[in-house]
This record gives structure tokens, sequence and C-alpha cells, in this order.
């Protein structure tokens, strides 16, 4: 077939402006049509690929500089779209940092519950919306998996909502803690309404078949001598072996009082099917991480 480049798209919302479409599914956070890709394709693979941005993405740190640090806050949500409780942490916490504010443990602690929550969320959208059809001869059990990852996250994100008002761009962080409390009988009802146990049972089950293992495994091997050279971070990183994860800093929230419910999953292989691994790996982390959090929660007033 010889070498063909082109211009494509992530969903058929690109299909008129180039060349071909690589569709991840119409529920993919990567397809509203504003990320192409420049491929080099040789033989039915790719051999260079350059990422064409679109116009959407302005650049947060350009903006951060006309704001006050205040204002800075509500820009941290589109860091990351799916997980906005945990981008707006950690700006807050640089700030308090440099100003010598001291945030009360409650706050603290509720905002881990809500980083860990959108975690669990973020992370069932992507395995949700993966492209299973890149695996042939899809195996049993894909329909299923899909429609309980959906539903854990949607749960989270009702969860979320009834926690900070919002379920996408939360705005819930303020400088010094968080913008309102909860209730008792909110946290003691948190652990059974996060009903993950069927969803990651089901998506490990998926991800231990042989025709998942045999499509996914050695695909986009990240070498462990890459990691610090490109500068990679979590599930990447961790997926080739890392155990890098900022919440083991020192200070860095109130993590060191979580114990053994955490600990920082990790693969060797560095491959793609390693990191969805640790996609089901995390979140089932994140739910021991929740119950801890709660117990924690009741010690304080």
């Amino acid at each position: 077939m010889g070498m063909r480049s082109g211009l494509y798209g992530l969903s058929q919302a690109d299909a008129l402006t180039t060349d071909g479409v690589l569709d991840l599914g119409r529920r993919h956070p990567s397809t509203h049509g504003m990320t192409r890709l420049w491929l080099d394709i040789e033989d039915g693979v790719v051999t260079s690929a350059d990422v064409v941005l679109g116009s959407m993405h302005r650049g947060a740190e350009k903006l951060f500089e006309s704001r006050d640090y205040r204002q800075v806050l509500a820009l941290t949500d589109r860091h990351d779209w799916l997980s906005a409780p945990g981008s707006e942490a950690g700006a807050a916490m640089a700030m308090e940092l440099l100003l010598g504010i001291e945030v009360p443990e409650r706050a603290q602690l509720l905002r881990m519950l809500a980083a860990e929550m959108s975690r669990i969320a973020a992370h069932a959208a992507f395995l949700a919306e993966f492209p299973w059809q890149v695996v042939p001869e899809s195996p049993p059990g894909v329909r299923k998996t899909v429609d309980l990852l959906r539903r854990l996250r949607e749960g989270c994100l009702d969860l979320l909502c009834e926690l900070t008002g919002a379920r996408m761009h939360v705005m819930w962080t303020v400088i010094g803690g968080v913008r309102n409390d909860t209730n008792a009988e909110w946290l003691q009802s948190l652990a059974a309404r996060i009903d993950a146990g069927a969803a990651l049972d089901a998506a490990e089950e998926l991800l231990a078949s042989d025709a998942v293992r045999q499509r996914l495994r050695a695909v986009g091997v990240l070498a462990p001598e890459l990691v610090d050279a490109y500068a990679m971070s979590g599930i990447v990183a961790r997926a080739s072996g890392s155990a890098r994860d900022a919440r083991r800093r020192p200070g860095y929230a109130l993590y060191d009082r979580c114990g053994e419910q955490f600990t920082v999953p990790t693969r060797g292989d560095g491959d793609a099917l390693a990191r969805l691994e640790l996609l089901v790996a995390e979140m089932r982390q994140s739910c021991a991480l929740i119950g801890r959090i709660v117990d924690l929660l009741a010690e304080t007033t």
C-alpha cells in the first residue's frame, strides 16, 4: 500500500474537513471537532503523527496572567473537564502555600473526597468510551461493561453535584477552603451509593479476555527510561513502572493520614493494556480512599 499522508479527525464531525476519520465514538471527550492528527501511514502502520490543535483551548497559563488568584480557580476546571476538583485543589494549594494560609482539616478532607469521586468518574468515562472496536471479534461482555461504567460515572457525578452544586465545572474550591460543607447523613450513605464493584469486576474480566490481551499487549510501549526523559506522569508513567504520585508528597492535603488504604498501583509492561488495567486499579484505590476519608471526616467538626 506504500506511504499515505493526511489529516484525520477523531469523530464524524470532522468527516467533511479531513482526509479520514479515526472514530472514537460519539461520547469520547476528544470528539468535539477541535483536535486533528496529521498522520503518515505506511502499510497500515502509523509512522509519524502530529497533533493539530483547534482554537478552543487558548492556554490557561496565559489567561492566568490577566486574572487575580481568585479568578484563576474558575479556569482550572478547564484543565481536565472530566476531573475538575483535583485541578482546583492543586491551584488553591499552591496559592495557600505562597500566602501562608492554613486550611482547616475538614476542608482538606472534603477536597480529597471530591477529587477521588471525580477520579472514578473520569476513569470510568475513558474506559466506557474506549474504542473497543479495535479488538477483532469484540469479546462478550463489552456492552455490559460499558453500561455498568456509564452508570458508575453518572452516580459519581450525581454525588458530586449534591456536594458542590455542579457536575462538571464545579468551581467549589476557594482559597482557604471550600464553598460549603456537607452533612453526616450524606457522608454515611456515600460508600453504599458509590456501587463500583460490579463495574470494576466486569472491566477486569474484559481486560483479562484473550481477545483484548492479544490486541492490546505490547502496543504503544513506553520504555521506563523515557518516563523521566519526557516528563511523563499519571497513568502513562505508572504503567511503565514509575510510582510517582503527587498525592504522596509530604504536605499534599492529608493523604499521609490514609495509611494502608493508600498505595500507588503500578505496572511494568508500559503498553496499552497496562494503562487500561491501571485505570481499573486506580478506581479501586479511590473507592478505598473514599472510605478512609469518610472515617476521618467523622472525627472532625
